[in-house]
């Protein structure tokens, strides 16, 4: 069983996750774990599939469906190693834009 921590961190309403002994990245893929937060005139969205992080920003209000929302992916290697690409479009259309 993996441990980790769950941080929301005021007034940025940014999520930590700190890994403990196990994988939580697969423990989060596997339980589907999508995070919905409006910090002031801001909404936010963060989701994490295998090998991929999912985090986007769109003004509060915006539905998932919009293609307004702007979109990072950061990509973990089996290494340990990180590749950031960014891109526009609907939080629902995440994993089939194109990102840069």
């Amino acid at each position: 069983m993996a441990e980790f921590r769950l941080t929301l961190l005021a007034p940025s309403n940014s999520l930590e996750v700190v890994p403990g002994p196990g994988d939580a990245g697969t423990l989060l893929a596997r339980m589907g774990v999508v995070l919905r937060g409006e910090s002031g005139a801001t909404s936010r969205r963060h989701a994490y599939a295998v090998p991929d992080s999912y985090a986007a920003t769109a003004p509060a209000g915006t539905l998932d469906s919009a293609a307004t929302w702007t979109i990072a992916r950061i990509t973990v290697a089996a290494d340990g190693s990180t590749a950031t690409a960014t891109a526009t479009g609907a939080w629902t259309d995440r994993t089939a834009l194109t990102y840069v």
